[in-house]
């Protein structure tokens, strides 16, 4: 409502907060669209340390996902046995551990890149021994190759209608 008595005021400054606010609206937009949408395991409000347990696994492969040689460290982390960890985490998820850090590390991927990283080195930061391991690994489990995807994503940048320069 604000911007529209704006557009309606003869005041010298309105431009200037017209502009403020479009940007304030762009970047909201922006902020939503941005935002990862990753399944949320929120925990249920019960004293249960099994689901801290799975929560905490979550934030921890989330936090840690280029770092992580493999899953293996969750249990020094933790101070449970791997086997101990994967089964909690599947009882209340309903996916297999290996399988949401493999998703991870493949939307982190996506992610990199979408923001113009070479395949290459998108492989080292999610700690692939070699591209070609790598290359074969994302073709397997997205379907189409990295430089497929690196160069679909940025055509479809391209195709994204650009914001106007002038209000």
């Amino acid at each position: 409502m604000r911007v529209l008595s704006e557009f309606i005021s003869d005041d010298v400054l309105s431009n200037l907060l017209i502009e403020a606010y479009m940007q304030e609206i762009i970047c909201g937009v922006y902020r939503i669209f941005s935002r990862k949408f990753y399944k949320n395991y929120l925990l249920s409000g019960s004293n249960n340390s099994d689901e801290k347990l799975v929560y905490d696994v979550i934030n921890y492969i989330d936090v840690h996902l280029e770092s992580m040689e493999n899953l293996s460290a969750l249990s020094a982390e933790f101070g449970y046995s791997y086997t101990h960890i994967a089964q909690k985490f599947s009882a209340f998820t309903g996916e297999s551990l290996k399988s949401y850090h493999t998703k991870r590390r493949f939307e982190k991927s996506n992610e990199y890149l979408r923001q113009g990283y070479s395949v290459t080195k998108v492989a080292e930061l999610m700690g692939f021994k070699s591209i070609h391991a790598f290359s074969r690994a994302y073709k397997k489990y997205v379907g189409m190759a990295p430089r497929e995807y690196k160069k679909w994503a940025e055509e479809d940048k391209k195709n994204l209608p650009q914001p106007a320069e002038n209000f």
